[in-house]
């Protein structure tokens, strides 16, 4: 009975080891796989500079802090090196700062940095770039005098009612058209695809 017992030990012991073994390899292969893929990437380097076009107008009246927003690349600069992201590719950022306008001496404020490239496959890529902030514009101040009166401007033939638009409201604006600059600030990894 003894040796019965044995084989039957010896058996779960051999299949326990083929069974290790095959689990081995197959990690074995799926560490191989990623790894070729890895390789195949390239590394865009700190200090590319990136040029996108959001994807809808963004404003400082409607905003919120941390929201995001959807771009697309214009054209990547490297500074040193050839790896470069293609033309189209998905962009994500967000806001990092907002201020609605109020008045006519505090015009709104947006401050955007980007966050993420996307891929073809829909996979974001994190990145981490430089901000760029914008103002809305703050009404003319008249000129003082030297006495300290305030200059009158000359008084129009066909003077016309004032009335305050959206843009008056001097609120910090990106539209679609405009192409906003960012640097990258750390190595990223090339996305090859739209």
């Amino acid at each position: 009975m003894r040796f019965q017992g044995e084989k039957c030990v010896r058996g779960w012991l051999v299949l326990a080891l083929a069974v290790a073994a095959g689990a081995g390899c197959f990690f074995l292969g799926l560490k191989t796989l990623w790894s070729g893929a890895l390789a195949s990437t390239e590394v865009i380097p700190p200090g590319t500079a990136l040029l996108i076009r959001l994807a809808r107008p963004f404003n400082s009246e409607n905003a919120k802090l941390g929201e995001r927003f959807a771009a697309s690349l214009v054209a990547s600069l490297p500074v040193k090196g050839t790896a470069v992201i293609p033309p189209g590719t998905r962009v994500e950022g967000r806001c990092i700062a907002v201020r609605k306008g109020e008045g006519k001496d505090r015009p709104g404020y947006l401050r955007l940095a980007l966050s993420g490239l996307r891929d073809s496959q829909g996979h974001l890529w994190p990145i981490e770039t430089t901000t760029v902030s914008l103002w809305g514009k703050m009404h003319s101040r008249p000129a003082s005098m030297e006495n300290g009166e305030v200059a009158k401007p000359p008084a129009a033939a066909n003077p016309e009612p004032v009335s305050e638009t959206p843009d008056e409201r001097r609120e910090a604006v990106v539209t679609p058209q405009e192409i906003l600059t960012f640097v990258l600030l750390k190595s990223a990894v090339s996305v090859g695809g739209r």
